[in-house]
């Protein structure tokens, strides 16, 4: 019996083939229905996870190889932008700040702080985005971190996820979280790519111009969460635990110093001229030197 994952392959190689293979349409050359279909048959397979990300992902690039006429300098030339590397060395924070358990040490206290009332857990968690966005840029990260915590933290209010007071913790998380990190020029692959295209923005400039729209719409978004869910949750209700305060361990203080120095380093690219990459790169060099 084939396998479902052997099916969606199969499928998006047919994709590719076909438009590999069939008269141009209307508009396109050669090598623009080859790249269309390339497209089709790379968002077949992540859509429908029949291969990690990174295979799948390699798998676009030799393709991209075999579309006639398409230099290996147009092929690759996406690796010549310095978002790239900004994401590399992103990547080497946000595990450092999780592996290390500074992630998690910061959403106790967080969670501590609520004293077992939705209300004020709502408000500090809209009060953090913006800070954690500077030390986890990725959206993503911060609620693979932030998601378990917050949801441990609703259990023990009594609160069950189809709760309105629940429901507006978690779509805060996955829909106005990520307004957090747009508003930062080092918030993820969109400010990054923006800036690079339309060049000039340091990184204060990005903020300044930037954190008003997005940080209006964070607080609007909230409110109308808040005022449209239902009124479930409103009382006190004791948390089951209260955050353990232990000393930090050397990881967690050396990381600590590595994020102080990056976001350092960012807000004062205006002064030294540093593409934002590099500070990221430096702070993956710092975090995983012996």
């Amino acid at each position: 019996m084939i396998s479902s994952r052997r099916l969606i392959w199969t499928a998006a190689l047919l994709v590719f083939a076909a438009c590999r293979v069939l008269p141009p349409a209307a508009g396109l050359d050669r090598a623009g229905q080859t790249v269309l279909g390339i497209a089709a048959a790379m968002a077949l397979l992540w859509a429908l996870d029949a291969a990690p990300l990174g295979v799948t992902s390699l798998l676009a690039l030799v393709l991209l190889g075999t579309v006639p006429g398409l230099r290996p300098t147009q092929v690759f030339g996406g690796f010549a932008f310095p978002v790239v590397f900004f994401l590399i060395g992103g990547v080497a924070i946000a595990i450092a700040v999780e592996r290390t358990g500074l992630a998690a040490r910061v959403a106790r206290q967080l969670l501590a702080g609520a004293r077992g009332r939705p209300g004020r857990l709502y408000a500090q968690l809209l009060v953090s985005l913006p800070a954690m966005a500077v030390f986890l840029p990725s959206a993503i990260t911060r609620n693979a971190i932030l998601i378990p915590a917050y949801r441990e933290s609703l259990d023990a209010m009594g609160l069950r996820p189809t709760d309105g007071r629940a429901r507006a913790v978690m779509l805060t998380l996955g829909v106005l979280n990520p307004l957090a990190s747009s508003a930062l020029l080092t918030g993820g692959i969109a400010s990054m790519t923006a800036a690079s295209l339309l060049g000039g923005f340091s990184w204060l400039r990005w903020f300044v111009l930037m954190a008003v729209p997005y940080y209006a719409l964070l607080t609007l978004g909230a409110i109308a969460l808040w005022l449209t869910s239902r009124a479930a949750g409103l009382e006190h209700r004791p948390v089951a635990e209260r955050a353990v305060h232990t000393p930090l361990t050397g990881p967690e203080r050396r990381t600590l110093v590595v994020l102080l120095l990056t976001t350092t380093l960012w807000l004062t690219d205006a002064w030294h001229g540093l593409n934002p990459s590099i500070p990221a790169l430096l702070a993956a060099l710092l975090l995983v030197a012996p």
